[in-house]
């Protein structure tokens, strides 16, 4: 952290996708933000595969948890020492120009907000963590539900990293979610394999055809990508393939 960069250039975030809900972002350089770093496969048993890479010998700036209750969002045995920022819950941090805000969403139950989204706004970016907000997105036919999200979620997001998948699936959903929120760019997360994130794809491809061209499906090789200035109509849609990080993996050339 602390490095220098050029004030009159344009933003830089570099995302690298670790598996399930867990990413590491990079800020211009400058600082490294872990996200819902949880066990390496934590409901294989139940036959859910997803996967959290590892991070190396990475030791992130700052690091989030959108709920703790849960191993596939939370392990305390992978947090790496020296770690001088841990965000779970209504913590809110300010930190070389990024500034993390939390935002209480519902995982279970839309009577519940046990589940924390997280807001990061960098030089004028805002990118959104949902976490696990399986209700918020089941549920997103309701009236009183669209009403909060719309209130506490940012009107203009450069990024959204999405649930797509949870104990239910809620593929028409999380369509639906999407096309309320209308980011910019959506990252779809949290699933358990990859046929499934394949259905999700189609689906949109489905409404596509019946709505104009309203999502732009952009498949990355790897695990890496960095945010682009794109417009927001259509939603691009990265998808990624997560892998372990390498902490020179993300650095800018030179």
């Amino acid at each position: 952290m602390g490095t220098s960069f050029d004030a009159a250039a344009p933003p830089t975030v570099r995302i690298h996708y670790l598996g399930h809900a867990s990413f590491v972002l990079q800020f211009d350089d400058r600082l490294t933000v872990l996200t819902d770093y949880g066990s390496l496969n934590a409901w294989l048993e139940w036959g859910w595969d997803s996967p959290i890479y590892d991070i190396g010998d990475l030791v992130p700036d700052v690091m989030t948890y959108s709920h703790t209750h849960h191993a596939d969002h939370y392990d305390e045995e992978r947090k790496p020492a020296g770690v001088r920022h841990v965000l779970a819950g209504a913590e809110s941090l300010s930190i070389d120009g990024l500034t993390i805000s939390p935002i209480p969403t519902s995982e279970q139950s839309l009577e519940e907000r046990e589940n924390t989204s997280y807001c990061f706004a960098y030089r004028g970016l805002r990118i959104v963590h949902l976490g696990d907000c399986q209700a918020n997105i089941m549920h997103v036919a309701d009236d009183e539900n669209r009403q909060y999200l719309q209130k506490v979620l940012p009107a203009a997001c450069d990024l959204v990293l999405m649930p797509i998948e949870g104990q239910s699936k809620f593929i028409p959903q999380a369509e639906a979610f999407l096309h309320l929120l209308q980011p910019r760019c959506v990252i779809p997360m949290h699933y358990w394999s990859d046929a499934y994130k394949e259905q999700f794809l189609a689906y949109l491809g489905e409404q596509n055809q019946e709505s104009g061209g309203h999502y732009r499906i952009e498949r990355v090789q790897g695990a890496d990508s960095v945010l682009p200035p794109v417009d927001s109509d259509p939603v691009q849609v990265l998808v990624l393939t997560p892998a372990a990080y390498q902490v020179s993996g993300l650095k800018s050339e030179g």
